[in-house]
């Protein structure tokens, strides 16, 4: 957790590159679930949470004017699990 109660993860664009984008992901923390990496803060309303690349290529999950340690995630510590995938579509045969 950094000093804006952004969460930082171990987890760089190099690893997220593996991940075909076109087919959209979803990170979860705690009973969080995004399902995208914006470019800037400001693509979400003020007060939601997203999910973004910061300086220092890690993932971060913050909210738009807040804190997701605060806000989403107040039991949330070194070594909480964050957890990406690749998002499928529910498909009926």
């Amino acid at each position: 957790v950094d000093h804006f109660g952004n969460l930082i993860t171990n987890i760089t664009w190099e690893h997220l590159s593996q991940f075909p984008m076109s087919k959209g992901l979803i990170i979860k923390v705690g009973s969080l679930t995004l399902t995208k990496i914006s470019p800037t803060y400001s693509d979400v309303p003020e007060g939601q949470p997203l999910a973004l690349i910061g300086s220092s290529d890690a993932l971060e999950i913050a909210v738009n004017m807040g804190s997701a340690e605060k806000d989403l995630c107040e039991k949330c510590k070194i070594g909480t699990r964050v957890i990406v995938r690749r998002h499928y579509a529910n498909i009926e045969l």
